[in-house]
C-alpha cells in the first residue's frame, strides 16, 4: 500500500510558484502588449470599431489556426512549436484588446460606476454558467484518450528502442536453467497430464514456436521482445512484482537469476541490454505500478526518442496492465498487448493521448 502524499509537498510548491510567475507575466505582456498595438491603430487612423472588429476576428483566426496546428499531432517539430507559440503569444496581446476595445467602442467605458457594477455582474454571472456548465462538458470530450496507433502498428521506429516489460512469475522447477546447458525442456503439468518443451535458443522464432500450446507466460514476453529485435541499441528493462506472502511470490526475485539469463541466450539479444528494475512492485496497486512505469519512460526519453519507448503490458496481474497502459497516456511512450487467443501471438500498439491542445514545447 502507497503512502498518502503530503498535502502541500515542495514539488507542488514549486510548480505552484512557476505558474503564479506565469499568470503575472502573461497579464503584463498582454496588458503592454494591448496598449503597444491600440497606439498603432491609432497612428494609421484607424476608428475604434474598426479596431476592435478586426481585433475580434483576427483573435478568433489566431485561436482557430493554433488548435488546427495542435490537433494533427500531439509530438509538434520545432517549427509547428514556434507557430504554436507564436499564436498563443498574439491571442494572449489580442484576448486583452478586443473586450476593451468594444467596450470602448459600445461608450461602456465611460459608464458611471453602478452601471459598470452591473455590467460586471451581468458578465460574472454569464461567467460563472460557463464554468459551472460548459467547462464539464468540454472538458468531458476531451478527457477521454483516443489512440493515434490505430493504423500502421506493424511499422517499426527507426533507432534505439526501449521495452519496459511487466513480467508474469513462472514456476521454477517447470523451467530448470543452469550455465552448463545450451538447451533446456520446459515441462507443463503433472503426472501423466505432464508435456514437455524443448527450447534451444537458436532463434526467438524458432523458440516461440516450440512453445505453442504451452500458455508458458514468458512465451508472450518472448513475443514481445521478437518485435524489436535485433536492433542496434535495443533495452529491455524488466518489471517485478514484490512477495506479498509466501503463497503469493512475486516475480522479481526471478528476473535477475532466471529471466534475463534466458533472454541473454537469444542470438538476437546479444547486443541489447537487458537490465532489471531494482524497484518492486506491487501489481495490484493501480497508483504505484503507474507512478513507477511513468519515471520509468521519463528516463528512457533521455536516452531515445519519445516515440521509440514501449511498455509491455501483458504480463503481470490486470491491475498492473491498467496500470502500465495509464502510464503511456499523454506525449510519452506508448503501450503494447501480445493476443493471447490466436496462435499468431500478434503485438497490439496502442498510442493513447487526450484529445487536449498540447502547450508549445511539448
Amino acid at each position: 500500500m502507497t503512502l498518502e502524499k503530503p498535502f502541500l509537498s515542495g514539488r507542488v510548491m514549486l510548480a505552484f510558484c512557476w505558474l503564479s510567475i506565469l499568470l503575472v507575466v502573461s497579464q503584463v505582456v498582454g496588458q503592454e502588449g494591448a496598449a503597444g498595438l491600440e497606439g498603432f491603430s491609432r497612428r494609421v487612423g484607424m476608428p475604434l470599431h474598426w479596431a476592435a472588429i478586426v481585433g475580434a476576428v483576427a483573435l478568433g483566426a489566431v485561436v482557430l489556426g493554433g488548435y488546427l496546428l495542435t490537433r494533427p499531432n500531439p509530438r509538434p517539430g520545432m517549427t509547428r512549436q514556434c507557430l504554436i507559440g507564436a499564436s498563443a503569444f498574439t491571442a494572449l496581446i489580442l484576448s486583452n484588446a478586443v473586450p476593451d476595445w468594444g467596450f470602448r467602442a459600445l461608450g461602456l467605458g465611460d459608464c458611471p460606476a453602478p452601471y459598470r457594477l452591473v455590467i460586471f455582474l451581468l458578465f460574472a454571472i454569464v461567467w460563472g454558467g460557463l464554468w459551472c456548465w460548459m467547462l464539464p462538458v468540454v472538458q468531458g470530450w476531451f478527457q477521454t484518450p483516443v489512440d493515434l496507433a490505430t493504423k500502421g502498428i506493424d511499422t517499426l521506429p527507426e533507432g534505439p528502442v526501449t521495452l519496459i516489460a511487466l513480467v508474469s512469475r513462472i514456476e521454477p522447477k517447470q523451467f530448470p536453467l543452469s550455465d552448463g546447458q545450451s538447451a533446456v525442456t520446459l515441462t507443463r503439468g503433472d503426472g501423466a497430464n505432464a508435456k514437455a518443451y524443448p527450447l534451444a535458443f537458436t532463434s526467438l522464432a524458432q523458440d516461440i514456436e516450440a512453445l505453442q500450446g504451452s500458455k508458458w507466460p514468458w512465451q508472450q514476453l518472448l513475443r514481445a521482445v521478437s518485435r524489436y529485435a535485433p536492433r542496434p541499441g535495443l533495452r529491455i528493462l524488466l518489471v517485478g512484482s514484490r512477495t506479498t506472502g509466501d503463497d503469493d511470490r512475486g516475480s522479481h526475485e526471478q528476473l535477475a537469476t532466471l529471466c534475463k539469463p534466458f533472454l541473454d541466450r537469444y542470438p538476437e539479444l546479444r547486443g541489447a541490454a537487458v537490465d532489471v528494475l531494482p524497484q518492486t512492485l506491487d501489481f495490484e496497486d493501480f497508483n504505484e505500478v503507474k507512478e513507477a512505469i511513468r519515471h520509468c519512460i521519463r528516463e528512457q526519453c533521455g536516452r531515445v526518442a519519445e516515440g521509440n519507448v514501449f511498455v509491455d503490458i501483458t504480463g503481470g496481474q490486470k491491475v498492473a496492465s491498467a496500470a502500465a497502459a495509464a502510464a503511456t497516456i499523454g506525449t510519452m511512450g506508448q503501450f503494447q498487448y501480445v493476443r493471447t487467443n490466436d496462435t499468431t501471438g500478434s503485438v497490439v500498439v496502442s498510442d493513447l493521448h487526450p484529445p487536449v491542445v498540447p502547450t508549445a514545447g511539448n
